[in-house]
């Protein structure tokens, strides 16, 4: 079964968004605000990356924090990274459920004290199909070198 697929979720603008309307390469993350180590390491690994690719890339978040992450309160998160091209996403629960089965990714908020969700990132291209998927352990330049592969 291939990971991956469309779904409209609401960005940080309150706009519905819908995920591969970019047609660009992106990196989609799942992750929330408030979380105190998975999302803060894996996006300073990220913007490491970025610079190391040498060119702005769609980042796009999708919080599993359905309860606090509203469109303000995801601008004001990614605006603390350096991104150009951050797009934070939410939505209903069961939207969001919906987009972590299409990636075939895990995450537990029953209890938002403690939401526990995989630190995976996926690279997608310009068409939306997933090319890699990056399990936290590669180096920024590891990243930058696969991610580059889709600009040629």
């Amino acid at each position: 079964m291939p990971i991956g697929g469309d779904i409209t979720l609401t960005a940080q603008d309150g706009k519905p968004y819908r995920l591969f309307s970019g047609n660009e390469p992106a990196w989609i993350f799942f992750g929330f605000s408030s979380c105190p180590d998975i999302c803060p390491a894996t996006l300073a690994r990220l913007a490491e990356s970025e610079k190391a690719l040498g060119r702005d890339i769609r980042l796009i978040l999708i919080s599993v924090d359905t309860v606090r992450d509203t469109p303000p309160v995801l601008k004001a998160y990614l605006d603390r990274y350096s991104f150009r091209k951050a797009i934070g996403l939410t939505g209903s629960p069961e939207q969001i459920a919906e987009a972590a089965r299409l990636f075939a990714t895990f995450f537990d908020s029953a209890d938002p004290a403690m939401i526990v969700h995989q630190s995976r990132v996926f690279l997608v291209d310009e068409k939306g199909q997933v090319r890699h998927m990056f399990m936290g352990s590669e180096s920024p330049a590891q990243i930058a070198a696969l991610t580059r592969r889709l600009y040629h």
